[in-house]
């Protein structure tokens, strides 16, 4: 028995004999060779008379599709804190069918920092991505070709540090007392910066009018008598921090003045000179010859008996000299004298325009 294959265009490509009592079995077919075939089968005598002839035609059907073998990324690095859609690499799959097509999808996204756009790894939520709290995310990816037929395959994608803005800047303390001292320290700035290590440089924006200075990570007071609750209670500066690769922020800080208040003094039977503060002050003289400065504030200056010098400093002053010649010294018009009748030869030198008061002499 002899058996013939031939393909649909009439061409031999396969040529069996077999001997089994007289008939023909087909030995042999792989599919993949031809998609079409045809078998003839003839079957002769031991003398080779054709004693039968019988044709099989198939016009076959697609070849079988292989499974992929790889799936492979072009890139698995990506930049802390990428913006959304950024493409970290592109997917490709090794097949033994030509010209195969493929679909792909994550299995692992991630935690959800990660997606599939046709065949691309892009970033998905690049809040999540952060070299400082994890440098590398693992991810699952499965490709199915047209044949339905899949592999996973696991990536590693790298995330690449950057150097981020520092933040938040605070300060150790944000009070000031009032008048407080040339170069008094008020506060020591910090700021916080995701970078480990990297080094911050301050720099006062807005010194309230110089009120305040700056040295090094120290807010100092800068000119302290203006620096006064009764006229101001607070004060606002602004403050940058920048970083070694020259990344800012700013903020707005408030200083809140801190109430001091005046004293009381009252001198002794001798020759005495009382000098108050920059609030409001009370210093009384007693029996002699006295020197009364109030300073800065609302002040009550009371000489007592004496010869006495009376000088209320800024702001708007009460002084009385009492008995003896005493001399007033006015820069405000708001200032008031009280001098009684019968009380010495008293004198007022003013740098305001005042009417001269009762019973002042000059």
């Amino acid at each position: 028995q002899t058996t013939d294959y031939y393909n649909m265009a009439g061409e031999l490509f396969r040529h069996d004999i077999s001997f089994d009592n007289g008939t023909s079995s087909v030995t042999d077919y792989d599919v993949d060779n031809t998609q079409s075939w045809s078998e003839r089968t003839r079957t002769y005598d031991t003398n080779g008379n054709l004693l039968s002839e019988t044709t099989v035609q198939d016009s076959g059907g697609p070849a079988s599709n292989s499974a992929p073998t790889n799936i492979s990324l072009s890139a698995a690095a990506i930049a802390e804190n990428s913006t959304n859609g950024s493409i970290i690499g592109t997917l490709s799959t090794a097949d033994p069918d030509a010209n195969d097509t493929f679909s792909y999808m994550l299995l692992n996204n991630a935690g959800g920092r990660f997606a599939i756009q046709g065949n691309k790894i892009t970033v998905a939520n690049g809040t999540l991505l952060n070299f400082e709290d994890q440098t590398s995310h693992q991810i699952s990816v499965r490709v199915t070709d047209s044949g339905g037929n899949q592999i996973d395959r696991n990536f590693t994608i790298s995330v690449t540090d950057v150097n981020e803005a520092p933040s938040n800047i605070t300060i150790s303390n944000a009070t000031v007392v009032e008048n407080a001292a040339h170069n008094s320290l008020v506060g020591t700035l910090s700021a916080t910066d995701p970078d480990t290590g990297d080094t911050l440089t301050y720099t006062l924006l807005d010194n309230a009018l110089a009120r305040f200075s700056l040295s090094g990570q120290d807010i100092l007071v800068n000119d302290g008598p203006r620096i006064d609750y009764e006229r101001w209670t607070s004060h606002t500066i602004t403050v940058q921090a920048m970083d070694s690769a020259g990344n800012t922020t700013t903020r707005d800080i408030v200083i809140s003045v801190i109430d001091q208040p005046g004293v009381v003094l009252t001198g002794t039977n001798g020759r005495d000179t009382l000098t108050g503060t920059a609030e409001d002050d009370e210093l009384y003289g007693l029996n002699n010859s006295d020197k009364l400065y109030g300073m800065g504030g609302n002040d009550i200056l009371g000489g007592g008996d004496g010869g006495d010098r009376l000088d209320g400093g800024t702001g708007a002053d009460a002084m009385s000299g009492g008995a003896g010649n005493d001399r007033y010294i006015v820069d405000n018009v708001n200032d008031q004298v009280i001098e009684l009748a019968g009380g010495g030869k008293d004198t007022v030198v003013s740098t305001a325009t005042i009417a001269l008061p009762a019973n002042v002499e000059t």
